[in-house]
């Protein structure tokens, strides 16, 4: 299991980008809003969760692209997340000019739902100066310099394997039946190596190899 909180610790500054909410009339300044884009959501998700415990599948809603006033794309994405080997989703839509563009939109609003960059939401609201005709603002550095230092995210680490069961079968010898715990090392080898029945020699070999493993 994976630390979910995790998923809400703040990105590096330089993974943030922003964009205009709002212009002002003259143009010179606007109002910045931060966002992440698709990669980083991703990004942290595989780091986090590891890529074998998320999956997203998409739907699309409405595709109103072909109206004159210029309509978009809205697409559902499904984020699902293996906790306790039970998938949990969460979901969001989004939109955007193009399928693509609508995708991305859906899969960071769904991840925010999981926490992924919703600090973002709650970022005081900063007027900087912007380059209408380059349409970005002139000082990004000044901008990240404000946000939230980043934290090191715990990188998931992989289940510890399972140690097999010892399965303490009954076997029969000259002494007649014994349980393997009843055994002494060396005659459980012997057994491993030389007993007529494959079954068995594969059940001791595989019972010395659990009650080692157990021991270590």
């Amino acid at each position: 299991m994976f630390d979910l909180s995790a998923l809400r610790a703040p990105f590096d500054p330089s993974e943030v980008q922003f964009k205009p909410s709002a212009i002002s009339k003259d143009g010179k300044r606007a109002l910045a809003l931060a966002y992440v884009e698709a990669r980083a959501v991703m990004d942290r998700l595989d780091t986090v969760a590891s890529p074998q415990n998320w999956r997203d599948s998409y739907r699309v809603l409405a595709d109103r692209r072909s109206q004159q006033d210029g309509g978009q794309v809205e697409v559902e994405c499904r984020l699902a997340l293996r906790l306790d080997d039970q998938w949990v989703v969460k979901a969001d839509v989004g939109a955007g000019d193009d399928l693509k563009a609508a995708y991305s939109d859906a899969l960071k609003r769904a991840g925010v739902k999981w926490g992924i960059s919703r600090y973002l939401y709650s970022l005081p609201a900063v007027w900087a100066d912007y380059d209408q005709v380059r349409r970005e603002f002139t000082d990004i550095a000044a901008l990240r310099r404000s946000l939230p230092r980043p934290v090191p995210v715990q990188a998931s680490a992989p289940a510890p394997a399972k140690t097999p069961a010892a399965v303490d079968i009954t076997v029969r010898t000259r002494q007649g039946e014994r349980k393997l715990s009843e055994l002494t090392p060396e005659q459980l080898r012997w057994l491993a190596e030389n007993h007529q029945d494959a079954a068995v020699r594969e059940a001791v070999a595989a019972y010395i190899a659990a009650t080692e493993e157990a021991a270590a």
